[in-house]
């Protein structure tokens, strides 16, 4: 739905919709265990990242923190999650590790939760991202 939802409004604002981007850590895989065994061996050797978030907005953006201090952000980084879902420790602290190099980093429950800070981030609404 988050996808559906920016490709209309990438287009509206004229912004080049390839800027949202899937970050495929969260694969299933299908198979046996022995099948997924190999399969996760063969996605981390290509770089899979536990605890990578689902989705990478690559616009840069400067953003005014609860202090009144402007902080630069490279790209805002979504973790989706159903409405009662929970980061895992790897999610926390890959997020946290985002947020040290300059990243936004929020975690989202549900469609509208990420669309809301998708679209707080770009600075259409006052919202504080993480």
């Amino acid at each position: 739905a988050v996808i559906q939802w920016w490709a209309v409004y990438a287009a509206a604002h004229q912004i080049d919709v390839r800027l949202l981007m899937a970050i495929p850590n969260g694969a299933h895989l299908a198979g046996d265990d022995t099948a997924r065994a190999i399969q996760m061996a063969k996605l981390k050797a290509t770089g899979l990242r536990v605890g990578a978030p689902d989705l990478l907005l690559a616009i840069p953006r400067s953003q005014v923190d609860w202090s009144g201090k402007v902080e630069n952000r490279h790209g805002l980084f979504v973790e989706m999650k159903r409405m009662d879902g929970k980061c895992s420790a790897d999610q926390h602290s890959f997020g946290v590790l985002l947020q040290s190099q300059g990243y936004a980093w929020v975690v989202a429950k549900g469609a509208d939760s990420a669309i809301q800070a998708i679209t707080n981030y770009l600075g259409i609404a006052g919202t504080e991202i993480l």
